[in-house]
């Protein structure tokens, strides 16, 4: 009996190992970055050569500073989850923090507004149009992601 249930927990240990070396899967890339629905816009809007050059440099700015924007965001959440497991709480500067962090928040997405607006600027009146049509698709699916993001840090 006892060999049967020593041969039943090592059956398990091999199992558990084995499912554990399973490769995880590669989260996507995000839908601002250089993915498939992005180039399709791009074939879409049949830009010239120098808008190209101009939306890629517009998008490679962007991107650099949205990277900085979103780790100050960070570290101001580690800071505000520092201060509020502190025994004493500093109320003034919990508050000051929430309000820096929405501030970020805010400036963040009046840059990708921005950014869009720019883009929006250097197309032809056909090119808005298809530009403008994408729109709400590429919002949904950032609200997904977004959301997505939020329940997997819960």
């Amino acid at each position: 009996m006892k060999l049967f249930v020593s041969g039943v927990f090592f059956l398990a240990l091999i199992l558990s190992l084995q499912l554990n070396a399973q490769p995880r899967h590669q989260k996507r890339a995000p839908a601002h970055e250089d993915g498939p629905g992005n180039k399709k816009l791009m074939e879409q809007l049949n830009l010239t050569d120098q808008q190209e050059e101009q939306v890629s440099k517009l998008r490679s700015e962007h991107q650099l500073n949205m990277i900085d924007s979103r780790a100050e965001i960070r570290k101001l959440e580690v800071q505000l989850n520092d201060e509020k497991r502190k025994k004493d709480l500093d109320e003034e500067k919990i508050l000051s923090l929430t309000k820096q962090i929405g501030e970020q928040k805010a400036d963040l997405q009046t840059r990708s507004t921005q950014m869009w607006l720019n883009v929006y600027n250097l197309l032809d009146e056909k090119q808005k149009e298809i530009w403008k049509d994408h729109r709400p698709e590429r919002k949904m699916r950032h609200e997904r992601l977004r959301h997505k993001r939020l329940m997997d840090r819960q």
